[in-house]
């Protein structure tokens, strides 16, 4: 499941972004949100199967990688769910004083959660160096983007995943079937 997750996902959140480009812009727009909300539960699938990769030689590297992953998918999820309320009701989570902060600062976890998994793959130079940096730059641009809603750097920030997670998702081997009995 994580190779098509990590296929799938980062294009859904790519979609997001068009679909808030072409509306309201990030943020505002129930499409964009419908889709930010799917694109985040596949990335989620897609980052936790690759923080999994490194659970035998590395528990501590893959429990703080999956931590941080499930906290920042959660939150993108919950800020498209935001999005589409935001466009159904007049109403936005930056309305309230709580609910903002409350979101924003652990939402931050999945643009370091992209990071760690850039500077893992880069450190231990586990295939080729550029979708590596490619993640990195994604992880760098996507709070860049979003908290102002810069809908051109969004588009960009997603195009570096997209084009750094597809290639990863493609060189993960498949499991043959007595690795699929151990699961």
């Amino acid at each position: 499941m994580t190779r098509p997750a990590l296929v799938v996902g980062p294009l859904l959140l790519l979609g997001s972004s068009v679909a808030y480009a072409a509306g309201e812009g990030i943020g505002d727009d129930k499409v964009g949100g419908a889709i930010q909300v799917w694109a985040f539960i596949l990335l989620g699938i897609g980052l936790v199967g690759l923080a999994r990769h490194v659970e035998s030689h590395r528990p501590a590297i893959a429990a703080a990688l999956t931590a941080a992953t499930l906290i920042g998918v959660s939150v993108g999820a919950g800020f498209g769910i935001d999005s589409i309320w935001t466009e159904v009701t007049g109403l936005t989570i930056d309305d309230d004083a709580v609910s903002g902060p409350a979101l924003f600062m652990p939402g931050l976890s999945f643009p370091v959660a992209l990071f760690a998994h850039a500077a893992r793959r880069f450190r231990i130079g586990l295939g080729p160096k550029l979708p590596a940096v490619l993640l990195a730059v994604g992880a760098v641009l996507f709070p860049l983007s979003r908290i102002p809603s810069i809908d051109v750097l969004a588009l960009i920030a997603d195009l570096c995943i997209a084009a750094a997670l597809i290639p990863i998702a493609l060189a993960i081997p498949t499991r043959t079937r007595s690795d699929a009995e151990v699961y």
